[in-house]
């Protein structure tokens, strides 16, 4: 504390003389992740600092004034997402269709018939075509063919050789062509051993003169004559095939009364 001229301490307060200070530069600074000090006048580029989330008491939101709002309820038989047709008739208590619906069976059934129809007509085309294509869907013959005697019908109208044997193919040709015999009948012996060829052709001299009367009747200007099994063709084949033969030929229709 200052002191007065007489001796005694004053208790104005004493101004101190300024004194000047020289300006200090600063220290540079460096901070993490650079890598050196700080240039003057250069922007220095901070990194970012991630914070890691603070835990805290959840804000609520504003509440909103009204009454609850409550949804259609939705059908069990109708898979989440799938709305109500607007023409469908909304009943929650419909029971699922049954997968064997009379609809269903139905077509089916109609399914069935058409494969039936398909199956039975390729077969026809097949029988026809493949198994029997000498004849047509009426059994005629197709045209003039050379057939086996096993495969000879009644009916069936031939440009015939007389000397026939059960072991060659016979011509046949349908009946509007000029032919010369038609098949009238055929007789089946019965089974047993062979019994001959004198019991074979007296058997089918019996059988084709009556079995021609019956086919064609008196009046027809033709004879019988066969064709017979033979001992070798006996044991797979025992009929006699019966023809109206006429010897000049000129026939163009059938015999059949």
């Amino acid at each position: 504390m200052p002191q007065a001229s007489d001796g005694t301490q004053s208790s104005e307060p004493q101004p101190y003389p300024a004194q000047p200070y020289a300006a200090q530069p600063a220290a540079p600074q460096a901070y993490p992740g650079q890598p050196g000090p700080t240039q003057p006048g250069t922007p220095q580029a901070y990194p970012a600092q991630a914070y890691p989330a603070q835990p805290g008491p959840m804000q609520p939101g504003p509440v909103q004034a009204g009454p609850p709002q409550v949804g259609p309820v939705p059908d069990p038989g109708v898979q989440f997402g799938q709305p109500w047709p607007d023409s469908a008739e909304r009943s929650p208590s419909k029971p699922p269709r049954s997968p064997r619906s009379p609809r269903t069976v139905w077509g089916t059934i109609k399914t069935l018939i058409g494969v039936g129809i398909v199956v039975a007509f390729a077969g026809g085309v097949f029988y026809t075509h493949v198994i029997d294509p000498d004849r047509d869907d009426a059994g005629n013959v197709r045209g003039d063919r050379s057939i086996t005697y096993a495969d000879v019908r009644v009916g069936d109208c031939a440009k015939l050789n007389p000397f026939i044997r059960q072991d060659s193919n016979v011509d046949v040709t349908p009946c509007t062509s000029t032919h010369n015999a038609e098949v009238v009948a055929r007789h089946t012996m019965p089974k047993g051993d062979w019994p001959g060829e004198d019991a074979v052709d007296k058997t089918a001299t019996t059988e084709c003169s009556k079995q021609l009367e019956s086919y064609a009747g008196k009046s027809a200007d033709v004879e019988p004559i066969f064709a017979v099994p033979t001992e070798s063709t006996w044991s797979r084949d025992r009929d006699i095939v019966c023809f109206a033969y006429r010897s000049g030929g000129g026939l163009t229709k059938s015999l059949r009364k």
